[in-house]
This record gives structure tokens, sequence and C-alpha cells, in this order.
């Protein structure tokens, strides 16, 4: 099982903690992976909007231009 955990800017200690508390392997990428498109320029729009709401900063991050991303890498390999 791998999971890539899309993550903006923001701190991941928890989310690492949580992941590495559930037996998984966490990395942190060096590099992001797109971690999906949209369907269109209204889609991208409302997950970009979804953040401001949540008061999320985006400015200065790939969300400022739409891009979903990964940065954690979390996997677990069969026993």
């Amino acid at each position: 099982m791998a999971l890539l955990w899309p993550i903006i800017g923001l701190d991941t200690r928890d989310v690492r903690k949580a992941l590495e508390a559930a037996g998984m392997t966490v990395t942190q990428l060096p590099n992001y992976r797109l971690q999906r498109q949209f369907a269109d320029e209204s889609e991208r729009q409302r997950y970009r909007q979804q953040y401001e709401k949540a008061g999320i900063a985006v400015s200065g991050t790939l969300l400022e231009e739409g891009l979903c991303v990964a940065t954690l890498l979390a996997e677990r390999f069969p026993r």
C-alpha cells in the first residue's frame, strides 16, 4: 500500500506521527508529485477557494497556481 498525501505549505509533523503510529513508513519527497488533474479551470478555482475559505494561505505555494500536489509518501509493505 502506498499513499501520497497532498499537503500545501502546512506543518506535516502531526500527519507523519499518525501515519507512523499506524505502521507506515513516511518519506518527505524531495520534490512534489502532481496528485491529480482538474477537469477544467472552474474545478481548479473551486479547489483553491476551499483552502482560502479554510484560512490556509495559498500565496507563494503551488496551490496559488491551482495545482494539487503530494509532498509526503507513506508506504506499508506486506510482511
